[in-house]
C-alpha cells in the first residue's frame, strides 16, 4: 500500500519533468510498448528489482483511475512511465525519490514507536501507587516471604478501585487440616464493631509481600454475593461447610 501511495503521488510529478515535446500517450494506449522498453532495459541491468516492483503498481494505479475516470491523472502516470523508460537520468531521480521516501517512513515509523513507548511509559508514571503495588502481587500459592498465619493480619483491597474492604479475620480449613483454601474478610464496622463477615476463597486473591496487603477482584457492591460466614456451623463440620461455601461460589 505504501508503493502504490508513493506511486501516485510522485508519478504526476515525475511526468512534469518529461520533454515538452513528448507526445501524450492515451490511458488505454502503449502498455506493450512500454513492457518492451522496460524489458530491454532490465536485461541491461540499468533498472533495479525494487524500480520493476514500483512500476508494476504504478501501472496498476493508472488502470484503476483510467476505470475510475481520472483520465488525466492516468495519462500522467502513463507520460512518466514512458519518460522513465527513455531517460536514464529520470530513472536515477525515481530511484533517489523512492529512496527518500523509505528513509522518512522508517524515519516517522520509528518517531511513532517511540512516541507510544513515552506515552506508555508515562502512563505508567501516572499510575496509582495501590495499581503498581498490584502488579507486584502474587497469588496466595506462589507467596515466598509471607507465611499463612501472617495472612491473617492483612488489610484487604480492591483490586478493581484500590479501595480498603476490609481485613482478613482468620483463615478457613477443613479440620483434618491441610493447606486453608478460604479466608473470612471483616469487612464494614469500626474497630471490629458492626463488622460483617464473608467467606472468599484465597485463590481469588493476590498478595503483595512489599506492603504486605492483600488483593482480591471485588467491591463494595459485589461484596453482596459473598456468602456471610457461619462460625457455629464451620465448628460443627468445617469440611461440609466448606463444601457447602464453595458450591456457593460456583454458582
Amino acid at each position: 500500500m505504501r508503493k502504490l501511495f508513493f506511486a501516485a503521488t510522485c508519478a504526476p510529478a515525475l511526468a512534469l519533468a518529461a520533454p515538452a515535446s513528448a507526445k501524450s500517450l492515451n490511458c488505454d494506449d502503449g502498455w506493450t510498448a512500454l513492457n518492451d522498453q522496460y524489458n530491454e532495459i532490465a536485461r541491461e541491468g540499468t533498472i533495479s528489482g525494487s524500480m520493476q516492483t514500483n512500476l508494476q503498481d504504478m501501472k496498476r494505479v493508472a488502470a484503476a483511475l483510467h476505470a475510475a475516470g481520472y483520465q488525466d491523472a492516468c495519462e500522467g502516470i502513463v507520460e512518466a512511465m514512458k519518460d522513465m523508460a527513455d531517460n536514464q537520468d529520470s530513472r536515477d531521480r525515481y530511484e533517489t525519490a523512492s529512496m527518500d521516501s523509505d528513509a522518512m517512513n522508517r524515519r516517522k515509523a520509528a518517531e511513532t514507536t517511540e512516541a507510544a513507548d513515552n506515552a506508555d511509559a508515562e502512563e505508567m508514571d501516572e499510575q496509582p501507587e495501590w495499581k503498581a503495588d498490584l502488579a507486584r502481587a502474587e497469588k496466595v500459592s506462589a507467596l515466598t516471604e509471607i507465611s499463612m498465619e501472617e495472612l491473617a493480619d492483612l488489610d484487604v483491597h480492591s483490586s478493581v478501585n484500590g479501595y480498603d474492604i476490609g481485613d482478613v479475620s482468620q483463615l478457613l480449613m477443613a479440620k483434618d487440616g491441610g493447606e486453608p483454601k478460604y479466608f473470612v474478610l471483616s469487612h464494614g464496622g469500626f474497630l471490629g464493631i458492626g463488622d460483617t463477615e464473608f467467606v472468599l476463597p484465597l485463590d481469588m486473591a493476590k498478595v503483595s509481600e512489599e506492603s504486605e496487603t492483600m488483593y482480591v477482584d471485588l467491591t463494595d457492591d459485589a461484596l453482596e454475593r459473598a456468602p456471610e460466614f457461619d462460625a457455629a456451623r464451620y465448628e460443627e463440620d468445617g469440611e461440609v461447610y466448606l463444601r457447602k461455601v464453595s458450591d456457593t461460589w460456583e454458582d
